[in-house]
């Protein structure tokens, strides 16, 4: 093992604000941002570790390790353009968890709801079972116990429901690649109950409303709709009890089909505390009504109608959705009265904020109007072949984006990214331009080839566009070669990131990666491949640039390497050794120094540069024990910072925080 630091922070918990976002784009196209806004209250504590080892001669081979290793940063799932090549990922082992469950006394808890999945930093509420990766359940037994088979290995998020306690959620538990983990025992805080009943404003009771819990300082409805499942759902007679409250103040989102969704806060501060006799009034609402023409038989089934408010911000974003029956009719009920609505056809959806393929125009219509139609519009594709521009002959492995406000991957039936194209022949379809003034633009990256774009492509709603053959001009690769330090073995599923240097104000580029699945975001000038089962990553050289490398594998310290000068006309090796790294221990306390249990540990390494800490999700962080402690491993020689916050969503960060030399 590595270096071993132990580090004390007092922890000031503070209420934090949300962010939240959403993405209801024309099909094909999109847009995505995202940004962290935390900043912190900075208490230095460096300290000197023995057997850190001294960094290696200016001149000695690339290694990291215990040599020259960065701050462990995740990057797991699909790559950001996603990859160029690199020969096919060997599976990854499944993991056993094994776990307890019990209350502060040590107590048992039976038929705790347990969730896990592969951590994408955001809050295992909405993103379990959703586009964000497939979860895993269980559910403890007599004992407390529980067991979750076929976990990726790396991070994942984990959340505990039992009713009278407060959740218990981490959402960036790492986990080896051993057969079976058994984690630390979970002890459940007591939470508050909540009871009463939703009605109309005459006081009818509202049956059928779905009850979702908020943080306060959460955005009405980007967040809630996220959620996958209600708390409750109320009866004929407008009841609910909710009982999986965390103390402190709360905020409940109603949901119903026949009125406008509307939002309750309150205070609860007693461990075991009812708040009975609630009474959720919701205002009424109108209905717009009218049908899908032109619709292809039998698709009615596959679409709804999705509407969202005029003008409306993501702080109030709250969709409204109808299904189509057989003859195209719909009615959208619960609109708030007056306003005026954007109205599109889209794909069902799982996941209730998510509008990825839409089927029409936008069509804007008031609350309380009838007879409005929406015309089915059919997809127009792109379809072309890619060849090399020496020889002529089709390139059959690439990978292709495509869109019209912002570009998505070619996908497979099975959603999976769309690496390889028998004879070099490619379709792009589902682009639906809005009207003539729409443009689509084209990206294509191969391997051993120089990138492809084309933009401002004209497209005929409904028809296909042949671009005929497309040239890639071969280019040198540079071969990235990953293997462990201690065995010299090759390091399969490796990431290599190729980054460009900021010459022109360009910005370098990140890489956005959810779920253990198809689904990523590229910015910037950014490439990322996987190495294969001989540790092997290929990429294209940037000729004449200098650019950073960067390489990530689970159980491992990252690898960086800044200022890599490439030739021009020449392919370049490269061997990077990866090493386990140091390790620091973290302990939080209260003021009274007592510690302080489940308190999130957010950490910035060796040469990370800003005020952010995690992302604007709240991921990122490791989460304290019993005792208060939390280790972070495989940690590069050099000072690493951690701040402690309360783990909310987005806001202002409040914490003290401390750094630490390994």
């Amino acid at each position: 093992m590595g270096s071993r630091t132990s580090l004390a922070l007092l922890a000031l918990f503070l209420l934090l604000g949300a962010s939240a976002f959403w993405l209801f784009a024309k099909g094909g196209a999109g847009r995505g941002d995202g940004a962290s806004g935390a900043r912190g209250i900075e208490a230095d504590a460096g300290v000197a570790v023995q057997g850190a080892e001294a960094p290696l001669a200016p001149n000695a081979p690339s290694r990291s390790g215990t040599d020259q290793e960065v701050a462990r940063r995740e990057v797991e799932g699909t790559p950001a353009f996603p990859e160029e090549r690199a020969a096919p990922e060997t599976d990854r082992g499944r993991v056993r968890l094994e776990g307890r469950v019990v209350d502060p006394l040590g107590t048992p808890i039976v038929g705790a709801e347990v969730l896990a999945l592969a951590s994408d930093g955001f809050p295992v509420s909405f993103s379990y079972g959703s586009l964000f990766g497939q979860g895993h359940e269980a559910t403890t037994d007599a004992r407390g116990r529980f067991a979750i088979e076929g976990l990726p290995g790396g991070r994942i998020g984990l959340r505990v429901l039992a009713a009278g306690y407060a959740p218990y959620e981490r959402r960036d538990m790492v986990l080896p690649t051993d057969e079976v983990f058994r984690m630390e025992t979970i002890r459940m805080e007591p939470g508050a109950i909540l009871s009463g009943f939703v009605l109309d404003p005459d006081g009818r009771p509202v049956s059928g409303a779905e009850l979702r819990f908020i943080d306060p300082g959460q955005a009405l409805g980007a967040l809630a709709v996220l959620q996958r499942e209600p708390l409750a759902v109320t009866g004929e007679d407008g009841a609910f009890r909710l009982d999986r409250i965390p103390l402190g103040t709360w905020g409940i989102h109603v949901h119903s089909e026949e009125h406008p969704n509307k939002r309750f806060e309150g205070l609860t501060e007693t461990p075991g505390e009812e708040v009975a006799g609630l009474r959720f009034v919701l205002p009424y609402g109108e209905h717009i009504e009218g049908h899908a023409s032109g619709l292809p038989e039998g698709l009615w089934r596959d679409l709804e109608v999705v509407a969202v408010r005029v003008g409306v911000d993501w702080s109030s974003f709250d969709p409204r959705r109808a299904p189509l029956a057989e003859d195209g009719a719909f009615v959208l009920r619960g609109v708030i009265p007056k306003e005026e609505y954007e109205l599109r056809l889209s794909a069902k959806s799982k996941d209730a904020w998510m509008s990825w393929e839409t089927f029409s125009k936008t069509i804007t219509a008031f609350a309380g109007t009838s007879g409005v139609e929406i015309p089915y519009q059919a997809e127009s594709a792109l379809v072309f072949r890619v060849v090399d521009s020496k020889t002529l002959q089709p390139i059959e492995d690439f990978e292709v984006r495509a869109g019209i406000d912002w570009t998505a991957p070619m996908k497979n039936e099975d959603g999976s990214i769309a690496t390889h194209h028998p004879g070099g022949r490619a379709r792009f379809g589902d682009l639906r331009p809005e009207d003539a003034r729409d443009r689509a633009q084209l990206e294509i990256r191969a391997a051993g080839y120089g990138d492809f774009a084309r933009e401002s492509i004209a497209l005929i709603a409904g028809q296909e566009l042949d671009l005929g053959d497309l040239l890639l001009d071969p280019v040198p690769v540079l071969r990235v070669n990953v293997v462990d330090g201690a065995t010299g073995a090759p390091i399969a599923g490796a990431k290599v990131a190729l980054e460009l240097e900021d010459r022109f104000g360009e910005g370098g580029g990140f890489e956005m990666t959810v779920g253990d699945g198809p689904g990523s975001w590229r910015q910037g000038r950014m490439r990322v491949a996987t190495t294969d089962s001989s540790g092997l990553a290929l990429l294209s050289i940037p000729e004449g640039e200098v650019v950073d490398l960067t390489v990530r594998a689970v159980g491992y310290a990252v690898f960086e390497e800044q200022g890599l000068a490439l030739p021009r006309g020449e392919s370049v090796d490269r061997t990077v050794v990866l090493g386990r790294g140091g390790e620091v221990v973290v302990r939080v306390m209260d003021p009274e120094g007592q510690p302080v249990a489940g308190a999130q540990v957010l950490h910035r390494g060796v040469g990370e540069q800003g005020p952010s800490f995690g992302n604007p999700f709240g991921g990122g962080g490791e989460v304290t024990d019993s005792s208060g402690e939390v280790v972070f491993e495989h940690l590069a020689p050099g000072r690493h910072e951690f701040r402690v916050s309360d783990g909310r969503s987005g806001g202002r960060l409040f914490s003290m925080g401390g750094s630490a030399f390994v």
